[in-house]
């Protein structure tokens, strides 16, 4: 890959950056002096700007950021979960969890979908959580 191929690179990754505000890439255009004397442009990246581009240009790279974003994700869920939970009024989570009880004992279909129906039923809370958090915001 040629040098001019990289100058070319940085600056269609700067425009397709600039479109999103949240992003703030990072790019200083100077000159250097070459082993000829001649007087050259280089861009100074920082350090998201220049892995921006790497990653671009290198799949496996690229391919273990993807996986480590995803186990961090992983991660985070059950204390997402948890913070959604405490929101809740208790007694509204309690009698929903009552009622996902009885229909687990008379559940025809067994406790695997009945399993699947308290899974849901959490997600529900979930919704409700945040519909109340902001409510009091």
């Amino acid at each position: 890959m040629s040098n001019g191929n990289v100058m070319r690179d940085i600056r269609s990754m700067l425009e397709a950056l600039k479109r999103d505000s949240n992003l703030n890439p990072f790019c200083k255009t100077t000159t250097y002096i070459g082993e000829n004397g001649q007087e050259y442009e280089q861009y100074e990246l920082d350090k998201d700007t220049c892995l921006t581009l790497l990653l671009g240009y290198e799949p496996v790279a690229r391919m273990k950021v993807v996986k480590r974003w995803q186990e961090l994700e992983a991660k985070a869920a059950p204390a997402q979960l948890a913070e959604g939970f405490a929101n809740i009024e208790p007694e509204a989570f309690s009698e929903l969890l009552d009622c996902f009880d009885d229909f687990k004992h008379h559940c025809q279909a067994g406790m695997e979908l009945a399993d699947c129906a308290t899974a849901r039923l959490l997600a529900v809370g979930m919704y409700i959580a945040n519909l109340h958090e902001g409510e009091t915001a």
